[in-house]
């Protein structure tokens, strides 16, 4: 029942996947963010351009890798990105799979 009544739904999503295009039901509307949104969402997007990202929730940071300057100012290396050691990663996964032993 569902099926059949959102049967048009589906044939779209499908077609557009086979497509390879951009399909939602829904589609967001310009004006439910405001006039300044573009403006704003690229200066965000620019005050984080050639500088490290320190927005990540680790804590220990090895080194940050990315070019200082880029090519183009929307190439991945234009986005400096930290390495973590890797032992301590490890040890941080591993601490929720021990709390939830421990909780047995």
């Amino acid at each position: 029942m569902l099926i059949a009544k959102h049967q048009n739904i589906i044939d779209n999503a499908v077609k557009a996947n086979h497509e390879r295009t951009f399909y939602s039901q829904y589609p967001e509307h310009p004006k439910a963010y405001g006039e300044e949104a573009p403006v704003k969402g690229e200066t965000g997007f620019k005050s984080l351009l050639n500088q490290p990202f320190s927005r990540l929730k680790q804590k220990v940071v090895d080194n940050w890798y990315g070019k200082k300057y880029p090519l183009t100012p929307w190439s991945p290396s234009a986005f400096r990105t930290p390495s973590f050691p890797r032992m301590n990663s490890l040890r941080l996964a591993r601490e929720p799979a021990n709390a939830g032993r421990s909780y047995r």
